[in-house]
């Protein structure tokens, strides 16, 4: 029984996902066979893959690079020009979010605390856990919403602002 074919497709994208799916007979025949199996012919997806890994680059859409250009790696680890992509690319990353990040410090101490945010999600786009750019996000650029004080003999409005709240 061969796959049915749609009256249309969406897009070049789903034509060759329909192209690579199984038929339900190759599924049943496959299922009777002992052992392990291996179904080639990703060619095409990796070129395809490989295009989107460079096109992500030239965008400099640096992590979604990288995760084409490591897909490509795990299924074919002697990949040499992904190898090269995924080190250059790492590296890259790494450069950018310690870029932003001393950007988002210096920020930060200058009290630019809007413009420090950015730097610091710019971070996290590059290095999603990063745990010095998340502590800088939740606790020191959104601090609680209620601060602790024990007022003291002598203290104004003024006084418990500038101790409490770190206002000038």
């Amino acid at each position: 029984m061969v796959n049915s074919l749609p009256h249309r497709f969406a897009d070049v994208a789903a034509l060759e996902d329909f192209m690579s799916a199984p038929s339900p007979a190759l599924v049943s025949d496959l299922a009777r066979v002992e052992g392990d199996v291996m179904v080639l012919g990703v060619g095409g997806k990796m070129e395809r893959m490989r295009q989107q890994a460079l096109d992500k680059e030239m965008a400099m859409e640096l992590p979604e690079a990288l995760t084409r250009w490591q897909f490509m790696l795990q299924l074919n680890p002697r990949h040499k020009e992904a190898a090269t992509h995924v080190e250059v690319l790492k590296a890259q990353i790494k450069l950018l979010a310690d870029t932003h990040f001393e950007r988002g410090v210096s920020l930060y101490r200058a009290k630019q605390r809007d413009e420090a945010m950015r730097e610091f999600l710019l971070v996290l786009a590059y290095q999603p856990d990063n745990e010095d750019a998340l502590d800088y996000v939740r606790n020191k650029l959104h601090p609680p919403d209620w601060v602790y004080y024990t007022t003291v003999q002598g203290d104004s409005m003024k006084v418990v602002s500038k101790k409490a709240y770190q206002d000038e």
